[in-house]
């Protein structure tokens, strides 16, 4: 168990979860709602005498979690409990994805919210540089679970424990950052007593090209691009009007996946990283020629062996097909001409006889060959991608582009 303090989570959860409250005007509003959660906008909050942000997400229309941005840090916490304790401090566990063996443990606190007047929250403050920190599990992995005692609340003495989803949590952390920029920078220009808005604020950069930084990795959106390991290929398609930026997406332990995404008037493509026992997947969280609409799931990673590049690509080609005999004749071979230069399909045919071939056809079940589909595996920054982005021109984001940058090259 680690105790860590400083990295603590609050915790829970009971009575109805009542948002849509009015409140005064200048104290909180809706920046925007992004994959399920909603981000709130505050003048200031009982947790800072400085402009905040939160992101709350609904568990099953009763139970939320909450997660403010303030100037030194962030709260976590649930909502449900009485404030009947209020001041006093209670103990509470936290663990992700049911690996209970590392949890973290931790004190929290009953803190309150102007958007949600009659609900309390249970809350534990995370320094903005804790590292370890559990912003990058919640941006990262699929759960996060609670356990916690407060005496009198539906609970008696006995540790209560529930999981919340973690759907959406990137997109949503990124959309908590960007929130909070865009709050300190309106109070510069802003009276205290108008309402913060989600518009476009001018922000001294320090950027050599005076562009912004990406809020979690902190690299210039602009001269970034040095950091990505761009293969050879064709760069797919873009709808009139749109431009390639770069984007970025957490992943566990501080590292980010940098990649170029589309970029259409106010939308910028977005993906969403999502651990899983096997695999990993990423999915579109927001498309920007979708107007931020959600996408789909377009790459599932898994691990790769740096002896045998493509071995681990036939063993889950092979498990997946579930059948010995279908599976004899599967073997790695190159993609077709505009693809990334290291895609590979795994096929029955060589490339020969695929060149030759006038059916449409697929083989090697569904991560092998697909006729229908750019479905494709590359090996890279030692794991196993699989692509498959179906058969559109356009695309949310440049496949050649994907590079994990490890949180130690990161400038924040």
């Amino acid at each position: 168990m680690q105790n860590l303090l400083a990295q603590a989570i609050a915790v829970i959860v009971t009575t109805a979860f009542l948002p849509g409250v009015s409140f005064a005007q200048g104290q909180s509003t809706t920046y925007k709602e992004v994959k399920g959660w909603t981000i709130n906008q505050y003048v200031q909050s009982e947790s800072s005498d400085a402009p905040s942000c939160s992101a709350v997400h609904v568990k099953d229309h009763i139970n939320a979690i909450r997660i403010e941005r303030f100037n030194n840090g962030y709260f976590f916490g649930l909502n449900g409990l009485s404030r009947d304790q209020e001041g006093a401090q209670y103990p509470l566990a936290y663990w992700f994805d049911g690996d209970r063996d590392r949890e973290f443990s931790g004190e929290a606190r009953f803190i309150g919210d102007t958007a949600y007047p009659l609900d309390d929250w249970l809350s534990h403050f995370v320094p903005i540089d804790a590292d370890p920190s559990p912003i990058n599990s919640i941006s990262a992995l699929s759960t996060m679970s609670f356990a916690f005692e407060v005496p009198g609340n539906r609970t008696g003495d006995d540790e209560v424990t529930t999981t919340f989803e973690l759907n959406g949590s990137a997109a949503a952390i990124l959309a908590l950052d960007e929130c909070y920029e865009v709050a300190n920078a309106i109070t510069v220009t802003a009276a205290p007593s108008e309402p913060l808005l989600s518009e476009t604020v001018d922000i001294v950069s320090d950027c050599p090209d005076d562009g912004p930084r990406l809020p979690g990795s902190g690299v210039c959106q602009g001269r970034g691009v040095n950091y990505l390991n761009i293969v050879e290929g064709r760069q797919p398609e873009l709808l009139e009007g749109c431009e390639w930026k770069l984007n970025e997406t957490p992943l566990p332990g501080g590292d980010y996946l940098l990649y170029l995404a589309a970029a259409c008037g106010q939308h910028i493509s977005q993906l969403e990283f999502s651990a899983g026992a096997h695999f990993a997947d990423v999915t579109v969280a927001s498309s920007a020629m979708s107007n931020g609409e959600p996408g789909s799931r377009i790459i599932r990673v898994g691990s790769a062996d740096e002896n045998d590049p493509y071995k681990n690509i036939l063993l889950y080609v092979e498990d997946e097909m579930r059948d010995p005999d279908a599976f004899a004749g599967c073997k790695v071979r190159s993609g077709f001409e505009g693809w990334p230069a290291d895609a590979v399909v795994v096929d029955v045919l060589s490339d020969e006889e695929n060149a030759q071939s006038q059916e449409m056809r697929s083989a090697c079940g569904s991560f092998g060959f697909n006729g229908e589909s750019q479905a494709y595996w590359r090996v890279f920054d030692g794991y196993s991608w699989f692509f498959d982005l179906g058969q559109d021109a356009y695309q949310d984001i440049d496949p050649r582009s994907l590079t994990i940058v490890k949180s130690e090259y990161l400038p924040n």
